[in-house]
């Protein structure tokens, strides 16, 4: 029987109310793991695409992989840079309404 992937579920709330989210999925075999980031639209407080990036890349989803791929809204450059800011070998491409990231975490993999 194959193995289910666990999606973990990481949101940024203010005042009860869920400003930013994303779905990490765990790493694959050759060691990417994938993250989905959603942004509420209009004004946000400042950071809080920041803290969503900080808050993927601290799951243990990501600190277990060597490699991220990530989705997030193109009129988000606030992700970007903190992508940038937090790794390296960082590649950035439209698609549609979105960018898709390529990253390497700056950390040692755990075992």
């Amino acid at each position: 029987m194959a193995a289910t992937k666990t999606t973990r579920h990481v949101a940024i709330d203010v005042d009860g109310r869920c400003l930013a989210m994303a779905e990490v999925e765990p790493a694959t075999a050759t060691g990417t793991a994938r993250a989905s980031m959603h942004v509420e639209s209009g004004h946000l407080p400042v950071g809080t695409c920041s803290r969503l990036v900080d808050a993927v890349l601290d799951t243990p989803e990501v600190r277990q992989a060597v490699h991220i791929t990530a989705f997030i809204p193109r009129d988000r450059a606030e992700i970007l840079e903190q992508v940038r800011r937090r790794c390296d070998s960082v590649s950035a491409r439209e698609a549609g309404a979105s960018v898709v990231i390529e990253a390497a975490p700056r950390h040692s993999p755990v075992a």
